[in-house]
């Protein structure tokens, strides 16, 4: 499956015109929670931009956050091509340092032998050209995945900061996602017909277990996880195509506030009525 198919799907067409109002402002969409204050702290919204600026993330708010993705990609940027070991070892240092900021991940030893750093510079390079290349939600398909490619919430951190318009695809931004679905297919009824608007949650370890508050998670492989970051990208690429408030962020970074506004909504359930129509 490639983009043009996934958005040429009716229930993917009939929930992107659904969404599309919520992403331009039309709809309200309230939703609020309260946690520890490095994981977002107190969080209300009474609109997915708003959602968007009320970001908080280990006491890093939206424009420093924003500021910080644009950071990493213009040094990831930099390093490239790798051609030395002190270049393979900043891009690694980099990759490490995606895992951690951007979501508090120290489980993605990528310079260990049995990852990346095992790769002679070549093929490390070579690994990195194809991942830009097959993740690219513009060309990409789902049946032709790299055969190495390694996915997870750690490494979909990492991929999004190497390629522009692949959203973050973790537990927070999936629940947000299965919640809009199962908003939207409430409204729709019997008008839905298949399960390409499926979006499987990924396992959220350190809140494992607070029942209804949180959507349900599961294990899943490498080519699904990389099915549902793809599926992500085209989907919220074609809910920017008219970007209501979206608009006044930089075009090249629309794909990030949206993911952000998500991580945001899904630390817990959307309530049944939390879409409000005017």
């Amino acid at each position: 499956m490639n983009r043009d198919e996934f958005l040429a799907n009716a229930d993917v067409k009939q929930f992107a015109e659904w969404a599309g109002h919520l992403v331009r402002g039309e709809w309200s969409l309230t939703h609020q929670w309260t946690t520890q204050e490095r994981y977002g702290g107190s969080f209300r919204c009474h609109s997915l931009y708003e959602a968007y600026r009320g970001y908080s993330w280990w006491y890093f708010y939206i424009d420093k956050a924003m500021a910080r993705i644009v950071d990493f990609r213009r040094r990831f940027d930099a390093i490239c091509p790798i051609e030395t070991r002190d270049q393979k070892r900043q891009f690694l240092n980099t990759a490490k340092e995606v895992a951690v900021d951007r979501g508090g991940s120290k489980h993605l030893n990528l310079h260990s032998s049995r990852q990346w750093g095992g790769m002679t510079l070549a093929k490390f390079q070579e690994h990195i050209d194809e991942i830009k290349e097959k993740l690219d939600p513009a060309k990409a398909a789902t049946n032709d995945m790299p055969a190495a490619l390694r996915m997870g919430v750690g490494f979909s951190k990492l991929y999004s900061m190497l390629i522009p318009g692949l959203p973050i695809y973790d537990s927070r931004v999936a629940c947000a996602l299965t919640c809009l679905v199962r908003l939207y297919q409430e409204d729709a009824g019997e008008n839905v017909t298949g399960g390409a608007l499926s979006f499987p949650v990924p396992e959220w370890r350190r809140y494992k277990g607070r029942g209804p508050n949180r959507c349900a998670w599961r294990r899943i492989s490498h080519g699904e996880y990389a099915e549902a970051n793809l599926k992500c990208a085209w989907l919220l690429g074609r809910l920017l195509e008219q970007p209501g408030d979206f608009a006044q962020v930089c075009e090249t970074q629309r794909v990030d506030a949206l993911q952000s506004a998500l991580f945001m909504l899904g630390y817990q359930r959307l309530q049944n009525d939390a879409v409000v129509k005017p």
